[in-house]
């Protein structure tokens, strides 16, 4: 499954950490934002499953689970910008 995270910091690292290294990490391919680029870099270079898509909107393009992890005042004007499909399934 293709998973979007848009916002890269603490938690989504974490996030993408502990999947990467858990029993399905096969299973899942994670297209991470370009705004955090030393951390999105860093994961990309560390696991196989990870890229770091071109924009925000590469990563929705490129995913079906889109996981918005920004701070809640950043919320609407990331969101707002994004495409989205009605197959897309959203969760932040």
């Amino acid at each position: 499954m293709g998973v979007g995270l848009i916002g890269v910091g603490a938690i989504g690292s974490c996030l993408v950490e502990a999947i990467m290294t858990g029993p399905r990490a096969e299973s899942v391919n994670f297209v991470l934002s370009p705004r955090s680029v030393s951390r999105s870099a860093d994961l990309a270079q560390r696991y196989p499953n990870v890229d770091v898509g071109t924009s925000n909107q590469d990563v929705v393009d490129r995913c079906e689970l889109v996981m918005i992890g920004v701070l809640p005042e950043q919320v609407r004007e990331v969101c707002s910008a994004l495409v989205l499909r009605a197959d897309h399934i959203v969760a932040g």
